[in-house]
């Protein structure tokens, strides 16, 4: 494992504690070396985000969920943007609509990731994510 500094930082927002859980847990059973922090709503995203945009603490990738309380995800990829230009963000979405779809494909985002109901397909979002991570 690298040091602290050297670690992938992940930001996960997220409303659904149960699936934050699971990230947490699943990420604890990959070699990939990586901090993850949750939130449970775009605003205290945000205050996170206007802290650490452009130091060393940024977050090397940011996963929104599409259906946010208060926010919707499209709106936070917006608002994440505005604060931190170039940051990589991925959408994880449960959605199947084809308006959904162009709606966070049109923001072009780093991917738009299905949210994982097996542990197998868990195992393959921590290896899309990775790839994310390694180009970046």
């Amino acid at each position: 494992m690298t040091p602290d500094a050297e670690k992938k930082r992940i930001v996960l927002v997220e409303d659904n504690p149960s699936e934050v859980f699971l990230f947490r847990e699943t990420l604890n059973t990959e070699v990939l070396d990586a901090d993850l922090r949750a939130f449970g709503d775009g605003d205290a995203m945000l205050d996170y985000m206007e802290e650490v945009a452009r130091s060393p603490a940024e977050p090397h990738l940011v996963l929104l969920d599409y259906n946010l309380p208060r926010m919707s995800g499209i709106e936070l990829f917006q608002r994440v943007r505005a604060v931190a230009d170039g940051q990589a963000i991925a959408f994880l979405s449960g959605t199947e609509s084809p308006e959904h779809h162009s709606a966070m494909a049109a923001l072009q985002p780093a991917a738009i990731l299905a949210k994982p109901r097996t542990l197998q397909e868990f195992h393959e979002l921590w290896e899309r994510i990775r790839v994310i991570l390694t180009t970046r």
